[in-house]
């Protein structure tokens, strides 16, 4: 049953609190702006605050590389470090993670590709959050399924 949505009038997240049984969770989707973010993550922060579901499944395009030097090719990016550190403290705070990064630590594989004439570079887009540090394969509970 959802039990509450939110969306952004300038299509930027899209987020529904679901309950089923006596769990609750949040699905959403995020499309970070590509020019300067730190107003879209306090906002970023705020919303996850306000849902307050137990549990998270955020996916979507942050525009923003985890780390400058694993997650990219080419010049390291020194540019978005203060967006870099505002999403990582949200993220602490909310006792999310990017899971793939946890099981993955030091592997160089991307997700965009950006063709160029002086140098082609490619990113991996710190594509989902989920809940908890990686530790336990329970990640999002459905009944009594476990995605």
């Amino acid at each position: 049953m959802i039990v509450k949505s939110w969306t952004d009038p300038e299509g930027r997240y899209t987020f529904a609190k679901v309950k089923i049984g006596n769990r609750s969770f949040c699905i959403g989707t995020v499309y970070a702006p590509m020019g300067p973010k730190r107003p879209f993550f306090l906002q970023f922060n705020c919303l996850l605050t306000e849902i307050g579901a137990s549990q998270y499944l955020i996916g979507g395009d942050w525009n923003l590389v985890k780390d400058a030097i694993l997650d990219r090719t080419g010049p390291i990016d020194t540019a978005n470090n203060a967006d870099r550190a505002l999403l990582g403290d949200v993220v602490l705070v909310h006792g999310l993670n990017d899971h793939w990064r946890l099981t993955h630590s030091t592997d160089k594989e991307y997700t965009f590709f950006v063709p160029s004439t002086w140098h082609s570079i490619q990113i991996r887009l710190f594509p989902s959050l989920l809940p908890g540090n990686g530790s336990h394969p329970r990640i999002l509970y459905l009944g009594d399924r476990t995605i």
